[in-house]
């Protein structure tokens, strides 16, 4: 089916010997023996694969952290405003005291995953989408809601076109 298959390989405690991983669905670029360039020879060269948002919040007030329908609200805007389709029911999972709220959403796109930790003033999102979205405002969302002090956003684009780097990172101290 392939050319060439291209691994890395490692010791494993399933297999002693080896843990083989195909670079063929890669979105990085890689090099091998000097000009072979496995992005652009690959099968899935030109292939967009959408974007992922990783997002963490600190300094979050722990009430809302711990309040379910606030969580589930500002996922449900995220979804609304980036016209994600959910599919079946989103599961949630609500801690004891001091423990926060799990949500996650299985989408016609992929995911989103919300976790909270009042204890510490925390919340991560992740948002993994096959196709491309636009930067949502996480930070301006995110301060209103869960009064949060510090809101960084990074934004991984499931390609490599052009060569550029398929991270970008936003809100790293700066406003988003």
């Amino acid at each position: 089916m392939h050319d060439r298959i291209y691994a890395i390989t490692a010791p494993n405690r399933q297999t002693p010997g080896r843990l083989i991983i195909p670079f063929d669905f890669l979105d990085t670029r890689v090099t091998v023996s000097g000009d072979t360039d496995l992005a652009s020879s690959s099968p899935l060269a030109g292939f967009d694969g959408g974007c992922q948002f990783i997002v963490e919040a600190s300094a979050c007030d722990a009430h809302a952290l711990r309040d379910a329908e606030t969580i589930e609200s500002i996922c449900q805007k995220l979804i609304n405003d980036l016209c994600l389709q959910v599919v079946g029911q989103p599961q949630r999972h609500v801690f004891p005291d001091p423990g926060g709220v799990t949500l996650l959403y299985l989408l016609r796109e992929s995911h989103l995953a919300c976790h909270t930790y009042p204890e510490f003033g925390f919340v991560t999102f992740n948002l993994y989408s096959c196709l491309p979205k636009p930067d949502w405002p996480w930070q301006t969302q995110l301060q209103r809601r869960l009064n949060a002090g510090d809101v960084r956003v990074r934004k991984i684009h499931r390609t490599r076109p052009n060569g550029q780097d398929a991270e970008t990172a936003t809100g790293w101290g700066a406003g988003q």
